[in-house]
């Protein structure tokens, strides 16, 4: 499965760092053709947004995170935007796919 970011330049930074591929975008026409290129990939199964971001897609963004079919869409607090400081991405990630929930069943 591949992962891809989109956000503002040093939230996709961040990311690269850690061999995450990730297109910059600050505008909303930036945004939007990055998430248009981001469904177009395959073998694509997760799409992490910073909030920025996603707050650029309006409307959009709902229908985004409620696909059902790959790739998964997760937003995430950006540099600056995470209100305690420190985000657990692992935890966003697995509640965002509803991992907790399933082992929870088990």
């Amino acid at each position: 499965m591949k992962i891809k970011v989109i956000g503002n330049p040093e939230f996709v930074q961040g990311f690269a760092l850690n061999g995450v591929s990730g297109s910059a975008a600050q505008t909303a026409d930036q945004v939007h053709a990055a998430m248009d290129s981001a469904l177009k990939e395959p073998n694509l199964g997760l799409i992490l947004v910073s909030e920025d971001a996603a707050a650029l897609l309006g409307k959009r963004l709902k229908a985004l995170i409620a696909r059902v079919e790959p790739p998964v869409l997760i937003t995430l607090p950006g540099p600056g935007q995470a209100e305690s400081g420190m985000v657990n991405i692992k935890d966003l990630v697995t509640d965002a796919i509803g991992v907790g929930q399933v082992k929870a069943r088990a």
